[in-house]
């Protein structure tokens, strides 16, 4: 499931769409080691098969995991060859390619999933290409959706905050507050609180509220650079996409 990454964009979770120009931000903190055997393992399941479409998914799950989006993107578009009605490869294929900007090609294979099924993983993947678009009050009412079906998911009000914070919605702090200082927040909600915090002009109170959150301070700098970049370029500041 894309979303066992929490990450993206954008955990597979998407989404957390914010990110950072070094290629590092948003990367799970999983060893590199056991994803090449994962990979390696995948590879020889596909040299006894090309048509394996469960190897290319895993393939497709891994680079994810470790935001190699472009290879991500590769693995996926050859699923939906095998498979294109593949609802795991539509989902997987619109994170990549709202983490390389490609938000058409992202909203076309996102509507394609929600289409087929209206959960709340395909809401947020669908979100993340509106807002790619500028197309933030639709990203918003995607998430409102995903909200319905379950009110207090992370990754849903994670993007949510993100989402009001490109509308310039004073709700956007209080929202990723929430969110960071929930018991089950993990180091993407932490960097998305500095994110939009810097957004709305708030860093004084992330400062305050974010004591012991599991960010350095060079982190904390890096984010929050980005952050203020994004109060006047909107998405066009941030550069990867963090996984779902």
């Amino acid at each position: 499931m894309l979303r066992s990454a929490k990450t993206l964009f954008f955990g597979a979770a998407l989404v957390v769409v914010g990110a950072c120009e070094d290629g590092n931000f948003g990367r799970s903190p999983s060893p590199t080691t056991t994803s090449d055997q994962r990979v390696a393992t995948f590879r020889a399941d596909l040299s006894r098969n090309p048509s394996d479409i469960n190897a290319l998914l895993g393939i497709g799950e891994e680079y994810s995991r470790l935001a190699f989006w472009s290879k991500a993107s590769g693995a996926y578009n050859e699923a939906l060859i095998v498979d294109g009605g593949n609802r795991q490869a539509k989902l997987g294929y619109s994170v990549a390619q709202s983490a390389l900007g490609q938000f058409a090609s992202a909203l076309q294979h996102a509507n394609g999933a929600l289409q087929q099924k209206a959960d709340v993983e395909a809401y947020i993947v669908t979100a993340v290409a509106l807002n790619g678009q500028g197309r933030h009050a639709e990203a918003k009412a995607m998430l409102d959706g995903a909200l319905d079906i379950n009110a207090r998911d992370l990754d849903v009000r994670n993007n949510l905050a993100l989402t009001l914070a490109l509308m310039r919605d004073p709700r956007a702090y209080t929202v990723q507050r929430s969110v960071a200082l929930a018991p089950d927040s993990d180091f993407r909600h932490h960097r998305n609180f500095y994110l939009v915090a810097a957004m709305m002009g708030q860093e004084g109170g992330a400062i305050r509220d974010g004591q012991g959150l599991s960010l350095s301070d060079s982190e904390i700098k890096a984010v929050t650079a980005v952050g203020r970049k994004a109060r006047t370029q909107g998405m066009a500041a941030f550069g990867l996409a963090t996984k779902f």
